[in-house]
């Protein structure tokens, strides 16, 4: 599939989870699974998929409770994220390997669904974030005053200047894509984020597993990618030079690129066995 046809994702639901995804003409090699961010939706891995080392996959956005056509209220937590998750994966039976990508909260997501028992994944990739993601107190007041419009929504939340100074236009669909999320949605999500805390369980994930980190990332610091890559036996660990955290949005090449390596030299019994 080309990349511009990959732009254009086709939106369907399953369990009452809205879900974005792509699809290849040839037989897959694998599937790669996308959960996002707090105050995010599936819409944040539109350039992602669109690269063309992906092309080979079947790709998956999923959009947690609480936002566009997903159903519910938004997840309290991030293991309750993770369970919807998982229902939505064991019912798509995806071409294997399946590879889970999780995104700042969406990665705790994912750490969470990769320590359930049986869990429906062959791989893990971390993408800026960390084994615990506390939000400062202020932003949380900030994001409940957004929330009973008080306050307007915050902009250019996670871009580095330079890119935001280059790519307005990216950053002005990007935040186009954030509004359509209910504030009071994005507001639990951060909350569900702050609750998080699996520093002391890391270390018994045993999918393989890819942590990527941005070296100026000021809200989940590369220290954060360092400690998971300590404690997750086996690890790879990359960074994007520059990479602020957006990492889905400012660097999809380089992503796109460290994601189909992964799969290809940590997952090779898994895909020649698909």
């Amino acid at each position: 599939m080309s990349s511009a046809a990959r732009e254009q994702l086709a939106e369907s639901s399953i369990s009452g989870i809205r879900r974005a995804a792509s699809s290849v003409a040839e037989p897959a090699r694998g599937s790669i699974v996308a959960i996002h961010g707090a105050g995010h939706s599936a819409d944040a891995f539109v350039p992602l998929f669109a690269e063309p080392a992906l092309g080979a996959y079947e790709c998956v956005a999923i959009d947690l409770p609480g936002r566009h056509g997903s159903l519910g209220p938004a997840a309290e937590t991030a293991e309750a994220a993770a369970a919807r998750v998982a229902e939505v994966i064991r019912l798509l039976a995806l071409p294997s390997p399946v590879v889970v990508v999780g995104h700042s909260f969406g990665g705790g997501v994912a750490i969470e669904l990769a320590l359930e028992d049986d869990a429906p994944i062959d791989g893990l990739v971390l993408v800026s974030t960390g084994a615990r993601l506390r939000v400062l107190p202020a932003n949380l007041e900030r994001f409940a005053a957004v929330a009973r419009g008080e306050l307007p929504r915050l902009r250019g939340l996670g871009f580095s200047e330079a890119y935001a100074r280059d790519h307005a236009d990216r950053v002005k669909r990007f935040e186009a894509a954030m509004d359509a999320v209910p504030a009071a949605t994005a507001l639990a999500d951060w909350h569900a984020a702050d609750r998080f805390d699996r520093l002391a369980d890391a270390s018994r994930i045993t999918a393989p597993t890819l942590i990527v980190g941005g070296d100026d990332d000021p809200f989940t610091p590369y220290k954060y990618a360092a400690f998971l890559h300590e404690r997750i036996a086996g690890s790879s660990l990359a960074s994007i030079v520059g990479g602020s955290h957006l990492a889905c949005v400012e660097a999809p090449r380089e992503l796109a690129r460290m994601l189909a390596d992964f799969i290809r030299t940590s997952l090779p019994s898994r895909r020649s066995a698909s």
